[in-house]
């Protein structure tokens, strides 16, 4: 029953979130939710866990339509290829794996691919066409792969530590890079050489977000910073005291009108906060009952989802803010 009653919570979500109305929860027994991503038609919901699950929400029947094992330690970064017949999960243990989603979505159908990273693997995102996948890992190597092949065609050795997050923005013109090494790195979508480096003084960057018209390039800092660029300028234009610990996550609306971070201090309830990206002010600001480790929004604009350290995830309905 209880299962059910999740699945229900999720099928009425664009209806029944209101302002002021408490968002939906689902509770995972998997531990901490390391990554969560919708698919491009806006109806799955992929949410990795720390005890190496991916567990895939059919929203629009109301019914988990899969539980993807295969990883042995965390899932922290998921990606659905544009097509959404591909997800990708990336973990802790080291290993990259495509999951078939075009047949039998109850059948554990999932593909491990040799990552070469040499240790975990951090950070998936895939290329507009779809045939590109990149992986970032904590040897500081950004790699790049074809899906239909599996096998990799390209190494990025240009960190000197951590590739923490990877973005690429909706016409594929950049590939956005966030490390440990206090930097921010843009390539070019196809030649993937470095057009833009951004260096920042307070610590390592743990996330990295691209507009949908690939224009500003934003980054989560360590202590709970948030520092944005303008690409056509090569310049600063925001500077944010975000959240009081860590800036783990942050995304972009498909609009482009707003910028989502979601942070926290692990002891403590968190919060995602919608800052507008013409005066970059906070409009919006949605509070979490654990440290939000991870955040996605769906292609259609209307949802947000949160995972936590808490094991939850929670989703609220943008369209119905006020």
């Amino acid at each position: 029953m209880l299962k059910h009653a999740i699945c229900l919570g999720i099928l009425f979500l664009l209806a029944a979130c209101v302002p002021g109305q408490e968002p939906i929860t689902i509770r995972e027994p998997g531990g901490w939710i390391g990554a969560v991503a919708f698919s491009p038609d806006s109806r799955r919901l992929a949410i990795g866990a720390s005890d190496g699950s991916v567990n895939l929400w059919d929203v629009a029947r109301a019914e988990k339509a899969a539980v993807r094992q295969g990883h042995a330690d965390a899932v922290v970064s998921l990606a659905f290829s544009p097509d959404g017949q591909l997800l990708v999960s990336a973990s802790h243990d080291g290993s990259v794996i495509l999951h078939h989603l075009r047949a039998d979505p109850k059948a554990n159908d999932g593909h491990r691919v040799p990552s070469g990273h040499r240790g975990a693997v951090l950070s998936v995102a895939f290329a507009s066409d779809g045939r590109r996948l990149f992986t970032g890992g904590i040897d500081g190597t950004i790699r790049q792969w074809n899906t239909d092949t599996r096998e990799q065609t390209k190494t990025l050795n240009d960190h000197s530590s951590w590739v923490n997050s990877l973005a690429i923005d909706g016409k594929g013109t950049w590939l956005a890079s966030a490390s440990s090494d206090n930097s921010v790195k843009v390539r070019s979508g196809k030649s993937l050489e470095v057009t833009h480096t951004f260096h920042v003084k307070e610590g390592e960057v743990r996330a990295v977000a691209l507009a949908p018209d690939g224009r500003f390039v934003a980054a989560g800092i360590r202590y709970g910073l948030v520092r944005v660029w303008d690409l056509q300028r090569n310049k600063a234009v925001a500077s944010i005291q975000a959240h009081i610990g860590e800036t783990w996550a942050m995304a972009f609306t498909p609009d482009g009108k707003l910028l989502a971070t979601g942070g926290g201090d692990w002891n403590k309830p968190g919060e995602v906060r919608l800052w507008d990206t013409g005066t970059w002010l906070e409009r919006f600001r949605l509070k979490h009952t654990g440290e939000v480790l991870s955040m996605a929004i769906s292609p259609d604009g209307r949802a947000l989802a949160a995972g936590s350290w808490d094991r939850t995830v929670k989703v609220w309905d943008l369209s119905r803010l006020p």
